[in-house]
């Protein structure tokens, strides 16, 4: 182990969230790997965060904070400058890693030291009681056949254009730090948070996608290493009942990320279809006239924008 050059990064963005930090970080305190570095990013929180923050006595762990609050997607940045670690993850403040989720990561690096991006699968819980099992759980997990999962560029681009669905949370990915720090960088991301970095839709895919065109392999592995607190604050869902915003995004940052041609925009259709139904489903118990008679006009205004190409504002 190198102590100056960590093999991970573990970047924790916070802004008052006390209680739900605290299971997050003990969550990578407690991982059987133990090669990191924890980098926490506080946004001025005012609940008592920085105060339990500064208190922390680990050497692994290098703290920061903001001189104003600045926002989810530019505290997400922040971190990426003061990463140390060859290998970079995010943890959001609210989420939890299990105890060999590095170890797992590690393991794949190892075994396939020419691919540069892993994404693994996570479960959403709401209660902590209900992921006890995983997270006191010392003994590290079997993945077998690993080279199933590892999965050709070209093919992960095919289907992603086509708006098939994949992890993009942004626990779900290890990246290179050296590719984030060039990622933020770039005019393009920069652009990409001004318009998107309020809610943070679809940056998190971005950021996975655009350093995917890279390289010629992706490691896509359906074993959960992290669990999503599902709660009332979560950032994803100031923007989940606006349908137009949600497509708006959705098309702004597949179009950047690829190129489409001709029936290829027949694409954005479809999805759009399937974003409407979802909604229209997943608040089926509580669908009111009203919501139903706003989603159907964000449709409306959306394919009319999409067909007559008339550029996206946000």
């Amino acid at each position: 182990m190198n102590s100056s050059i960590p093999f991970f990064t573990i970047a924790i963005p916070v802004f008052n969230r006390l209680d739900f930090f605290k299971e997050a970080l003990n969550s990578v305190l407690n991982q059987s790997f133990k090669d990191f570095e924890i980098v926490i990013i506080d946004d001025c929180s005012t609940d008592g965060t920085w105060e339990y923050i500064k208190a922390i006595k680990d050497k692994r762990v290098r703290i920061f904070r903001n001189s104003k609050n600045i926002g989810i997607v530019p505290n997400w940045n922040r971190c990426i400058p003061e990463s140390r670690g060859k290998w970079f993850k995010f943890l959001m403040s609210d989420d939890l890693f299990f105890p060999d989720s590095l170890y797992i990561l590690n393991s794949l690096i190892r075994k396939y030291p020419d691919n540069f991006i892993i994404v693994t699968s996570g479960i959403t819980f709401k209660s902590i009681n209900s992921v006890k099992s995983l997270l006191n759980n010392t003994e590290i997990r079997a993945v077998i056949d690993t080279d199933k999962y590892l999965c050709p560029a070209e093919e992960i681009i095919k289907k992603r254009k086509r708006f098939t669905q994949s992890w993009s949370n942004p626990d779900s990915y290890t990246l290179l730090t050296k590719d984030l720090k060039a990622l933020v960088d770039s005019d393009e991301y920069r652009e990409v948070v001004k318009n998107l970095g309020n809610t943070g839709h679809c940056v998190d895919y971005y950021i996975l996608h655009s350093i995917l065109k890279k390289y010629k392999t992706m490691i896509e592995i359906d074993l959960p290493t992290y669990a999503v607190r599902d709660h009332s604050s979560n950032f994803s869902k100031t923007y989940l009942s606006n349908l137009l915003y949600h497509l708006k995004g959705d098309k702004y940052v597949h179009y950047l990320l690829y190129d489409y041609r001709g029936f290829e925009n027949f694409y954005m259709i479809k999805h759009a279809f399937h974003i409407y139904f979802n909604k229209l489903f997943s608040n089926r118990k509580s669908l009111s006239f009203t919501f139903f008679i706003k989603m159907t006009v964000q449709l409306l205004k959306f394919l009319f924008m999409h067909i007559f190409g008339i550029k996206i504002i946000f």
